[in-house]
């Protein structure tokens, strides 16, 4: 139970995540440098 609620939680911080950078590529590509 506990590691399909981390597996979850981690693909919606994976989706929030990707969606930021489709919506703020400058601060992706300031991760990334």
């Amino acid at each position: 139970m506990t590691f399909i609620f981390l597996l979850v939680s981690l693909c919606i911080v994976g989706m929030s995540y990707s969606s930021i950078n489709l919506f703020k590529p400058h601060v992706s590509l300031a991760h990334v440098n």
